[in-house]
């Protein structure tokens, strides 16, 4: 305090190894800069061998229109006789010298509370903890692409592909109809639900989603995420998707041949229907070749009772 320039009261306050450190102002001072100036000025009390901070009042910025604390000021002891002493800068002070020291202190200008002081937070709010993804609860059987599927709406579709520059046109109870940005059409694909999934169609080929294609929420996400919806970009899919929480089977491994070589391929995901219903809407066959997924693309003390009092 004195190294910033003010003449503070400091007295016992017990006789029993407390202090009172009382700043006194010429003018009033709003409660706001006093709380912080106090707890700024005991902020490094670890470092100057307290355990604890010392008390400091006032012990709010605010009262909302209640009374604050009480402030004992300086005299005897209302529980037992002890008549504090008083510290000039060099020798304790008794009795009328004690007394003469307090009545020539004429109080300090608020001016000479530091900036840093009034900026101060004395309760800064908590680091945010790490979220942890939240599990879903996953279903004996089900691959985690149908774990995702089933918990898509054609909200989250429609989000999905407003990020690949698709724009909503009319939304139903089970079809959604869109247009791609820059097209004269009133319509280039639609969004159907089928078995509780729902499936994006796209007509147009000038877009970045495959055309005549029925693409389930899982693949949907790959082609935009990633990309792709083949066996690699579903792989670093399903990595995304166990980060973000969701459980289920690993997709299952499966080969079929196509033409005069063999190739690993999805299920049921060319967006063809099978009596009118889509084949196991997310079902994903994975290569057992050792080759990593893509790389996904980035998404858009020694003082028993001290306190220091500001009055």
């Amino acid at each position: 305090m004195v190294q910033l320039g003010f003449k503070p009261l400091l007295y016992t306050s017990n006789g029993r190894g407390g202090f009172h450190l009382l700043v006194l102002f010429t003018e009033t001072v709003c409660g706001v800069a006093l709380f912080r100036f106090a707890r700024w000025l005991v902020r490094d009390h670890a470092a100057l061998g307290l355990k604890k901070a010392p008390e400091t009042f006032p012990k709010q910025a605010t009262i909302g229109g209640k009374y604050g604390n009480w402030l004992r000021c300086v005299g005897r002891h209302p529980s037992w006789n002890h008549w504090p002493e008083v510290w000039d800068g060099s020798n304790w002070l008794e009795g009328q010298a004690a007394v003469e020291y307090v009545l020539s202190l004429t109080g300090d200008s608020p001016a000479k509370i530091p900036e840093s002081a009034l900026e101060y937070d004395p309760d800064p709010p908590p680091a945010p903890k790490k979220e942890t993804p939240k599990q879903r609860s996953g279903t004996p059987g089900v691959s985690i692409f149908d774990a995702f599927n089933r918990e898509q709406t054609a909200e989250d579709v429609a989000i999905l592909l407003e990020q690949a520059k698709w724009q909503r046109v009319k939304e139903g109870k089970d079809v959604w109809t869109f247009k791609r940005d820059g097209s004269a059409n009133d319509q280039n694909g639609n969004l159907k639900r089928f078995n509780e999934v729902w499936i994006f169609y796209a007509f147009s080929p000038n877009t970045k989603i495959p055309a005549g294609q029925g693409l389930n929420p899982a693949q949907l996400r790959a082609e935009v995420e990633f990309g792709g919806h083949d066996t690699r970009h579903m792989n670093a899919l399903a990595l995304r998707l166990k980060q973000e929480g969701f459980v289920g089977l690993p997709p299952v491994t499966r080969t079929h041949r196509s033409a005069d070589r063999m190739t690993s391929a999805p299920i049921g995901v060319s967006g063809h229907l099978v009596n009118g219903v889509h084949p196991r809407a997310g079902d994903v066959v994975v290569e057992k070749a050792d080759t990593p997924p893509p790389a996904p693309a980035q998404p858009a003390g020694p003082l028993s009772g001290a306190q220091i009092i500001l009055a």
